[in-house]
């Protein structure tokens, strides 16, 4: 007998996409991680250079907006990149399930029992992650909340951030320099 029989051949390439749409998976992650780790110097440094003029002079508050102008064109291009990779997942994800409906059908794939959160009941269910997943409420139409969705809102709260921040440093500096408000001094306790 043959050892590459057609459920084996099937269930070969539902191993394959699974790794491969994990490798995209941590992908998206570090491409995550990375505009986290820029979006939180950049906001530091924008708010050390207002901070650090005292908000008198209009340079800090002209680089300020440079750092946000720089920061909104490099988060709108993170925007795009989780919106591909979720794209590009969700394509894998779909893909999957197909194929988990194949292997169970073919009987590779039979029952399973899965307790719940609290493990006070179980319930049967077929095997497949991909179809368990899609029945859990995080993947039912209409819900609110989706990793996308979250990704999505901190991007955009970073974009608002820089924006709140250099018109703030604006109009301080306006105040400052026309007198209305005096010079913002800031000093770091010493260390004693």
């Amino acid at each position: 007998m043959a050892d590459d029989k057609p459920d084996d051949k099937l269930f070969d390439e539902y191993t394959i996409i699974v790794e491969n749409t994990a490798k995209l998976s941590d992908r998206r992650q570090t491409v995550s991680d990375l505009f986290l780790g820029v979006n939180s110097l950049f906001l530091a440094a924008a708010g050390f250079v207002a901070i650090s003029s005292h908000l008198t002079s209009w340079w800090a508050v002209a680089i300020t907006g440079a750092i946000a102008a720089i920061t909104l064109i490099t988060n709108s291009i993170w925007l795009r990149l989780i919106g591909r990779y979720r794209t590009l997942i969700n394509l894998r994800i779909r893909y999957l399930e197909a194929l988990e409906l194949a292997l169970q059908s073919q009987g590779t794939f039979g029952t399973i029992a899965i307790a719940s959160e609290d493990s006070k009941k179980t319930t049967t269910v077929s095997r497949g992650v991909f179809l368990i997943e899609k029945d859990s409420s995080l993947y039912r139409k209409g819900a609110k909340v989706g990793f996308f969705k979250l990704e999505s809102n901190l991007v955009v709260t970073f974009m608002l951030a820089y924006v709140v921040l250099a018109l703030a440093a604006a109009i301080l500096t306006y105040l400052v320099i026309n007198h209305y408000l005096p010079p913002l001094m800031i000093t770091l306790p010493s260390g004693g």
